[in-house]
């Protein structure tokens, strides 16, 4: 792992004690504009969700960081979660969720992410929960704005498809996954495909 010189933007932002000054909007602009760059990153059209090392997906939507199994295709994974907001009894369901474009989706937005050096350049480090996904998971993360003390969801710019958004959808599912995450694995044991797939022969 390389050393990041700086200071983290936690760090920075507690150094300035008035919270309408313009430094700490310059902050949470660097932040947003480097969540806006990561979207920016090509990702090929055969994509599977997955992790950005290729294995299970890495997302704050899942419990433990982690999906309970991998994905072959965008299908599989919105049928698993349609299947859980159906035992659940949720009213909403993910939709067209492969119309979505795919991206490079950072999940762990939180102020000590992002570390800025002497010459105000920011740089994005721990890319451990980080994965290939559809852009409602981006718009999902950044609902949870409470780790970095600002919503800044009007300024990151995500990728999307006219008059498809799931991030609802996903927000139904997280309160009962949250309470509780076995079924979720459970139903992904009945969608066909995935972890039996992905060893291999």
């Amino acid at each position: 792992m390389e050393y990041v010189p700086g200071k983290t933007a936690g760090e920075w932002l507690d150094s300035i004690k008035n919270e309408d000054s313009p430094g700490r909007d310059s902050i949470y602009r660097q932040i947003a504009f480097a969540l806006s760059e990561l979207h920016r990153i090509p990702v090929p059209p055969e994509s599977r969700p997955a992790a950005a090392g290729g294995g299970r997906i890495r997302h704050s939507l899942f419990d433990l960081q982690e999906a309970p199994r991998h994905y072959q295709n965008v299908t599989q994974l919105e049928d698993h979660l349609n299947l859980f907001l159906t035992i659940t009894k949720r009213k909403h369901r993910v939709q067209d969720l492969s119309r979505e474009p795919m991206v490079f989706c950072y999940s762990d937005v939180w102020l000590g992410n992002f570390t800025i050096d002497e010459d105000g350049r920011l740089t994005v480090i721990d890319f451990a929960d980080s994965s290939i996904l559809l852009s409602s998971f981006s718009k999902f993360v950044l609902l949870d704005w409470e780790k970095i003390k600002r919503d800044i969801s009007a300024l990151v710019k995500v990728p999307t498809t006219d008059g498809v958004d799931n991030t609802l959808a996903l927000c139904t599912a997280a309160g009962p996954m949250v309470m509780g995450p076995s079924s979720f694995v459970t139903t992904g044991r009945r969608i066909l495909g995935g972890e039996m797939e992905m060893k291999p022969v």
